[in-house]
């Protein structure tokens, strides 16, 4: 069973820790500030003084950044009030308050709603996104048809057009053969009455 990992701080007090500088300005020794408790019994007090020793080499406590800057400028690894750490490799800060498991858990089921939540939205976009295109394509049916039914139009009134000027031109032609006739009425009415005439007079 995969039970993590483990760190382990093998000292001894033959192995004594680094010789440790005076504390820069602005800074106090860690190890200064870090006791063995009375609970501690006598006999392992020694041993856990080397172990302190160890692990506070070269580390301070700075009042401010601009200390722990200066201190990390000379070895050391300062550390701030707000606890962002200064090394000579570098800075490293943010929260010291790490998110609890129920926090955590809490978050999740959130940004799970959150997920469910906008899957739902999405999905009733695409639904009205259907039914828009649903709309759109009918619209454009009904412009096509109704498009079509005015070509359809547009032709019937040129039919029509064409069928009434074919017609007001037989209207022309029958007038003018009425005019024609009713000239040649009028001629033969003068030549009946000219021959009626010549009659009578040969008759007396």
């Amino acid at each position: 069973q995969d039970a993590g990992r483990a760190g382990l701080l093998t000292v001894s007090a033959e192995n004594p820790p680094p010789a440790t500088e005076p504390a820069p300005a602005g800074c106090r020794l860690a190890r200064g500030a870090v006791t063995v408790s009375d609970p501690v019994e006598p006999a392992h007090r020694p041993g856990l003084e080397t172990v302190l020793d160890h692990l506070l080499a070269g580390v301070a406590l700075a009042d401010d950044e601009d200390a722990a800057a200066a201190a990390a400028a000379l070895g050391f690894s300062a550390v701030t009030p707000a606890g962002d750490v200064f090394t000579p490799a570098g800075v490293r800060g943010g929260s010291t308050a790490a998110p609890s498991l129920i926090e955590l858990t809490a978050a999740a089921e959130e940004a799970q709603r959150a997920e469910t939540g906008a899957e739902h939205e999405a999905q009733r976009a695409r639904f009205a996104l259907e039914q828009v295109r649903g709309a759109l394509e009918q619209a454009s049916a009904r412009a096509d048809s109704a498009l079509a039914d005015l070509n359809a139009s547009d032709a019937r009134m040129s039919a029509i057009a064409e069928e009434l000027g074919q017609l007001a031109g037989l209207v022309r032609a029958a007038r003018a053969e009425q005019q024609r006739g009713e000239q040649a009425i009028a001629t033969a009415r003068e030549s009946l009455a000219t021959d009626t005439a010549a009659l009578a007079g040969l008759q007396e």
